[in-house]
């Protein structure tokens, strides 16, 4: 088997977030428990009954594979999925995590209100307020440490299963033996009732 650096030569299994899981309940029925207004687009996650009822939305970074609609209502947002996707990284030998990033962003529906001087001219919608990433990769030290194991695992293997053919083999020569030595003495006996 090929040495290799669990980041950089294997080839993880990449276990990504999807449209589905900000998707409004005709998208996605699974999340009609977080549906409130019924008429937005799929890309956030209504978690204001979560938050005492503050209009709290939960999203992607920059509305990344969100509904257009979101990108019309906010200027200088760009979705990247470069930035803004959320994966884990899976070794799939060991199951070790080799590589991690969850984002999210925070929005707020505001309405306009003419009772309140600040929101007389807001547009009616949802406006991030803050995204947060939490990432973590495996470092070449890790990755060396984790590498030798598994050599050491393939080693151990390799060795058990010679030990178990060494042991093996003259277990199952002296059965053939004794089998042939029983047909042997059969032969004998047959051929000695039969004089």
């Amino acid at each position: 088997m090929s040495k290799k650096n669990f980041t950089k030569d294997s080839s993880p299994k990449d276990f990504r977030t999807r449209e589905k899981y900000f998707a409004n309940e005709l998208e996605n029925p699974d999340n009609y428990c977080f549906i409130r207004d019924q008429t937005l687009p799929s890309g956030v996650l209504d978690i204001s009954s979560c938050q005492y009822d503050a209009p709290i939305y939960l999203s992607f970074p920059h509305f990344y594979l969100a509904d257009p609609y979101y990108l019309k209502i906010v200027h200088g947002l760009q979705p990247n999925s470069l930035l803004h996707k959320s994966y884990i990284d899976v070794e799939l030998i060991t199951g070790v995590s080799v590589g991690l990033a969850m984002r999210v962003q925070v929005n707020v529906h505001l309405e306009q209100n003419s009772h309140f001087v600040d929101f007389e001219n807001v547009i009616s919608g949802i406006y991030p307020v803050f995204w947060i990433e939490l990432s973590a990769e495996i470092d070449d030290n890790l990755s060396k440490t984790l590498k030798e194991k598994m050599d050491n695992q393939e080693d151990w293997l390799f060795g058990s299963w010679s030990t178990f053919r060494s042991v093996s083999s003259p277990v199952v020569m002296g059965f053939y033996k004794i089998q042939k030595q029983g047909q042997n003495m059969e032969r004998k006996a047959t051929s000695v009732r039969s004089d």
